[in-house]
């Protein structure tokens, strides 16, 4: 059994980590960010393949893949996927199978990470310029 302050350190490390790779994606220009990020998730798409669910994971893999095609074009796309690839972190971590079978909290730190940068996805992926004239127009 896992400690449970290994969750929490899990919890807080990717608190930092997902706005921090949002200050650094959001440097990139678009379309580049939108396009690169596209071809992130298409490849995430494909983390857990091997995974302990067999040949259930393909219509999660291929639900990503339309994601990332549709990410091309559409941002909030993007985000949509990486919320579906949250879900196959839960999963992966209440059956056991982590993304890396040497960090057991692999799929549970993805979990957290996810979702957190697919709200900045579903915003349309602004740069931090655009975040903070937004925060700014509201205050």
């Amino acid at each position: 059994m896992t400690d449970p302050s290994a969750f929490l350190e899990q919890v807080l490390i990717n608190l930092v980590a997902a706005p921090t790779f949002v200050a650094l994606v959001s440097l990139v220009p678009q379309p580049w960010r939108q396009r690169s990020m596209a071809v992130v998730l298409f490849g995430a798409s494909t983390s857990y393949l091997t995974g302990g669910l067999g040949l259930a994971e393909v219509p999660f893999a291929l639900a990503i893949v339309a994601l990332a095609v549709a990410g091309w074009r559409c941002v909030p796309a993007i985000g949509v996927g990486w919320i579906v690839h949250a879900i196959c972190d839960l999963v992966h971590h209440t059956i056991g199978a982590p993304m890396v079978a040497i960090w057991p909290l692999s799929s549970f730190g993805c979990a957290v990470f996810d979702p957190l940068i697919a709200i900045w996805f579903l915003l349309d992926a602004p740069s931090m310029k655009q975040l903070a004239l937004r925060w700014g127009a509201t205050t």
